[in-house]
């Protein structure tokens, strides 16, 4: 057996970004706007590799690591705003529910009645007391003979229910 010189072990040098252009700042928003890296890839035309280069390149790195902080904290300001423009809005659910509105002049408003129900649903909707939104129904399906209809009838009757439900029955002659 010959001895052979070991080979250098090749590898792919991946091109490293020295700054950013509008189209790698465009990727940037794209994912992390939750966008995967393969439709960005296609939506903008270019390659997924060329997209897995950008990705991996310490300064996009930071760049998308960036906007994922500025995210986070535009949405705990929206957030915020919601909480305190709710004290507000359920003030003004108070003053449409109680017909306690007036205009900009002082005047008495008459609040429509339509208004006043549809915020009285969305209060109590709010309140986790909304109309049903699904029902479920099961039906059963019996045969029943003459005699068996005619047992049930002598129970109810001796029973002595208050409230009897009315049902159809289909009665069919048994054979045999």
């Amino acid at each position: 057996m010959g001895v052979f010189p070991k080979l250098p072990e090749l590898r792919r040098s991946h091109p490293q970004i020295h700054y950013l252009t509008e189209r790698h700042r465009e990727l940037a928003r794209r994912v992390v706007a939750g966008q995967k890296p393969s439709e960005a890839a296609r939506d903008m035309g270019i390659t997924t590799p060329w997209v897995s280069t950008c990705l991996s390149s310490p300064i996009m790195k930071d760049h998308v690591e960036q906007l994922r902080e500025r995210a986070d904290e535009n949405a705990v300001g929206v957030s915020k705003r919601i909480q305190n423009l709710s004290v507000e809005a359920m003030g003004v659910f108070e003053r449409i529910l109680r017909n306690n509105v007036t205009d900009k002049e002082g005047k008495d408003v008459v609040v429509p009645l339509g208004l006043q129900t549809s915020v009285a649903k969305d209060v109590l909707d709010r309140a986790g007391h909304g109309a049903i939104r699904r029902t479920e129904t099961k039906a059963v399906h019996a045969y029943l003979t003459s005699d068996d209809v005619d047992e049930m009838r002598e129970r109810i009757k001796s029973d002595d229910l208050k409230m009897v439900m009315e049902a159809q029955f289909s009665v069919v002659e048994s054979k045999g």
